[in-house]
């Protein structure tokens, strides 16, 4: 990573992480390890309410303003959270964490849509199919 792409969070600084069915989660950054030419951001989500919150270790994405997931910092392995947590980047702002989810939801909806298109087409190639076998007992 270029270190002029570096971005320097500070303790208290927020994150922000797209969960569906859930929201948007907060998380505050409690701990930086910082290791010259790469730096590891402690976090801690603030929507955590049943269990302690839970603590993760993320890092920056290559030249990029966003931070993906590299562990756990406090798992109880007999009630595991990590799933909530590891799936998706995490953001400097609430709209860029919007802007990701959306454009997430876009690509499955047009994904869906190209499958849709594809069992249709199918579809018709079997109606035609089944038209000249009735036109063949006629």
């Amino acid at each position: 990573m270029k270190t002029d792409k570096i971005v320097k969070l500070q303790i208290n600084d927020e994150l922000y992480n797209y969960q569906a069915l859930k929201g948007i989660f907060t998380y505050i950054v409690c701990g930086v390890r910082d290791y010259g030419d790469s730096v590891l951001y402690e976090i801690e989500c603030q929507e955590c309410r049943d269990h302690d919150n839970c603590r993760l270790l993320v890092s920056q994405i290559d030249n990029q303003k966003r931070f993906k997931y590299v562990s756990m910092i406090n798992e109880d392995e007999e009630n595991e959270q990590y799933y909530w947590h590891s799936t998706d980047d995490f953001f400097m702002t609430k709209n860029d964490c919007k802007k990701a989810a959306y454009q997430k939801a876009k690509e499955y909806k047009e994904k869906q849509i190209e499958e849709l298109k594809t069992k249709l087409k199918s579809a018709q190639e079997n109606l035609i199919e089944i038209k000249l076998l009735i036109d063949g007992c006629v």
